[in-house]
């Protein structure tokens, strides 16, 4: 992967980490598909960046304490497909851990 695609995924990461919308904002094109997970078990297509920075606004609000760590990054040239680990809980003590895959 080039340098480039990798400092971006990193920027959008730690954005995301942050829940820093603005940051997001900047890091994500107007073309941007995301699909998520939730809800089962088809998940939900956002598409655009409004749509994208919506889901994000969602769902940094009902769940505070979401954390992502990278395990893993490798791509070719521009595309990069990052696998990562998330933990977080909606009821105290009730921790929940997963690993989606993000790629660009």
């Amino acid at each position: 992967m080039d340098d480039e695609a990798r400092k971006t995924i990193e920027r959008f990461h730690e954005a995301l980490n942050r829940r820093d919308l603005d940051a997001l904002n900047d890091l994500i094109t107007d073309d941007v598909v995301f699909e998520a997970t939730s809800p089962a078990p088809d998940g939900t297509r956002h598409v655009g960046r409004q749509a994208m920075l919506e889901a994000c606004r969602a769902f940094f609000a009902g769940s505070p304490t979401t954390h992502f760590e990278m395990e893993e990054m490798f791509g070719v040239g521009d595309r990069v497909i990052v696998r990562t680990y998330g933990c977080y809980s909606w009821v105290a003590g009730s921790t929940i851990s997963m690993s989606p895959v993000a790629t660009s």
